[in-house]
């Protein structure tokens, strides 16, 4: 990092309100977990636990997919095939976890490998674990953004994607793998302003997927974010344009 690329708070600004961007988390992951899903998946719907296949299917005019997936398919030990064929932007709510709960299922999301990679463009799905778990282990190598606000997460096996968590341990590897926009829909923002915004957990907090960046006015300091503003913003850790007054989600943790 280059002495142009640090920037630093000052009395009275601040890059990134972390109490405003978790809150704003908290109200996404519960807006995602009432939303009517166009799936639902059980273990029933696995009869031969070594051949486990999810086929992904929306509908014709959305690219969005919204599944619910019973916490009981996460905790099969055998592995878990993830199918979306036409690449929509999925998020899978996993419904009915106890207070401590394990992923034990391997995750194999459209033939991909766990593996290094600087091409996001199939980074489409997220998993949506609520604002009311209070632990989270994965305990088995696993794929896709994790949307745990309110949860303690500890990772022992290796995983692709970002982890959006209370607390966050690490004791396996972590490798990039930022996630497209997934908020299909406004919610209420939770500043002072009574602007509504879409969202988006792209470059959330995780040391395994990229650092916080942060976006001003054009009034303020530069921004290090890839964003552009036409107008006032707050700060943002989203890659997306902005043209009127928004807020993007953030974590207080890091993977």
């Amino acid at each position: 990092m280059t002495l142009e690329e640090f920037y630093q708070d000052r009395p009275g600004q601040t890059y990134i309100d972390f109490a405003s961007e978790f809150a704003q988390l908290v109200s996404s992951s519960d807006l995602l977990m009432s939303m009517t899903p166009t799936q639902t998946f059980t273990s029933a719907d696995f009869p031969d636990m070594n051949n486990r296949t999810m086929v992904l299917t929306g509908t014709d005019d959305s690219n969005f997919i919204l599944a619910n997936v019973d916490a009981s398919v996460l905790q099969g030990n055998t592995p878990l095939n993830i199918s979306n064929p036409e690449n929509k932007v999925v998020v899978l709510n996993v419904i009915n976890a106890p207070a401590d709960f394990t992923v034990q299922s391997q995750i194999h999301y459209n033939g991909r490998n766990n593996q290094e990679t600087e091409d996001f463009s199939d980074a489409n799905l997220s998993w949506n674990f609520g604002s009311s778990l209070p632990n989270l282990t994965i305990a088995a190598p696993f794929q896709g953004t994790i949307i745990a606000p309110n949860t303690d997460i500890t990772v022992n096996q290796n995983m692709d994607g970002t982890i959006i968590g209370n607390n966050v341990v690490l004791n396996a590897s972590t490798n990039r793998w930022d996630p497209n926009e997934i908020f299909p829909v406004d919610i209420p923002d939770h500043s002072d302003s009574s602007s509504t915004t879409e969202p988006s957990t792209s470059d959330s907090t995780s040391e395994s997927t990229t650092e916080p960046s942060t976006s001003e006015s054009s009034t303020t300091e530069p921004s290090t974010s890839d964003s552009t503003s036409e107008s006032t913003t707050e700060p943002s850790t989203s890659d997306s344009t902005s043209e009127s007054t928004s807020e993007s989600s953030t974590s207080d943790s890091t993977s």
